[in-house]
């Protein structure tokens, strides 16, 4: 991963509220503010995001994210990860571009499943 142990923690947190059904944005649904998870870099700021250079900080700011959802899906097997509405194991970097903010629906199995 390319992001900080801080950074980590606050998406961590983010995607247990929605593991929970409690997170602010949608219950099971939590935003991500991909950006966030950019360095703070002036090289990347003078850049903007239509350089080369920022194209690179981006695709390693999400795969931090995937990297981190693949984690929790790893520690919490009992649920489905949705990334704009793409199971996990579809996601790639979606259509080549960068989202700011990324919505991931978490959902417990038994509650998609009901016995």
């Amino acid at each position: 991963m390319y992001i900080s142990i801080e950074q980590a923690i606050t998406v961590w947190e983010d995607l247990l509220q929605a593991y929970e059904g409690r997170h602010r944005y949608g219950g099971t649904t939590a935003e991500i503010y991909a950006y966030k998870l950019i360095p703070n870099s002036p090289a990347y700021n003078a850049q903007g995001t239509l350089s080369e250079g920022a194209k690179e900080i981006e695709e390693k700011a999400w795969q931090s994210l995937i990297c981190l959802l693949n984690l929790f899906k790893e520690k919490h097997k009992d649920c489905t990860i949705q990334v704009e509405d793409i199971p996990l194991e579809q996601v790639s970097f979606i259509g080549g571009r960068f989202i700011h903010r990324v919505r991931v629906s978490i959902v417990k199995d038994s509650i998609q499943n009901p016995s």
